[in-house]
């Protein structure tokens, strides 16, 4: 089979800053009005009232030789607790055993809190955004982008932030999240193709109106902006308003290897 064209890794934050402002959106770092003296968050689009703040999960989590540390704290903390013998952990480092459930738990809560401590940063950013602008009523909008961070499967990454949301940020000023990636594509079964993901989420699912922009954003990003900076087209879509297919589409995606996207181990 010929081996798919694929486009140099793409660096996110720069190319999303570029395609904001194709959207007809701004830069707040750009803006002469901008307080440079508080955090604010990435994105307005002002006609929309839509405050925006991207985050990219960059760093590849318990795989990473500057996590060697850290993996072996946790070793060592499952050894105590007899999760684990002493002989696993080498077979575990060099993935030739496979972890206890209680121990890949401790993973997931570990994950949870990188991505916890993102979505309180972009609200924090969110708000102070809101007064800076004098925009009580925008609606707050994360997006998080999956550039990196192979730990978990899509599925799994998604189901930790819709469960922060729901616990933790329901009083907050985010009204919806976008997942995505870019660069870290997957594969679906039956499908040759690389598929990039652009999975939104609402706290209020009968906001219409930013349902809309998210949809018209994500469209454009995937169907219009990314073509024409990368001269590679979409060749395939699937669109679904039904959140069980949705999710079951999204299950069955597998991560294409970190080797082969982004040439690296």
């Amino acid at each position: 089979m010929e081996e798919l064209k694929r486009p140099d890794i793409i660096e996110v934050e720069s190319f999303f800053n570029e395609y904001v402002e194709y959207f007809g959106g701004q830069v707040i770092s750009k803006r002469e009005d901008n307080l440079d003296d508080r955090p604010n968050a990435d994105y307005l689009f002002k006609s929309e009232k839509v405050i925006a703040e991207l985050k990219c999960f960059q760093k590849d989590l318990f795989n990473n030789e500057e996590d060697i540390s850290r993996i072996m704290n946790f070793l060592d903390r499952w050894e105590e607790r007899k999760l684990i013998k002493q002989a696993d952990k080498l077979k575990i480092i060099l993935g030739s055993k496979k972890l206890p459930i209680e121990c890949y738990y401790d993973l997931l809560s570990a994950c949870t809190k990188t991505i916890d401590r993102a979505l309180h940063k972009a609200n924090k950013q969110i708000q102070e955004s809101k007064r800076t602008f004098s925009l009580p009523d925008a609606k707050g909008l994360v997006l998080l982008c999956n550039d990196g961070n192979y730990f978990v499967q899509n599925d799994i990454f998604l189901g930790l932030i819709a469960n922060l949301m729901s616990r933790k940020y329901i009083e907050s000023d985010i009204d919806g999240f976008v997942y995505f990636t870019i660069n870290q594509v997957s594969t679906i079964p039956n499908s040759g193709l690389d598929w990039q993901l652009w999975v939104p989420s609402y706290r209020n699912e009968n906001d219409s109106d930013l349902s809309q922009f998210v949809n018209d954003l994500g469209h454009k990003f995937l169907n219009e902006f990314y073509t024409l900076k990368t001269g590679i087209e979409s060749s395939e879509k699937f669109i679904t308003d039904d959140t069980e297919v949705g999710y079951n589409a999204i299950k069955s995606m597998k991560y294409i290897p970190k080797e082969i996207i982004y040439k690296k181990k």
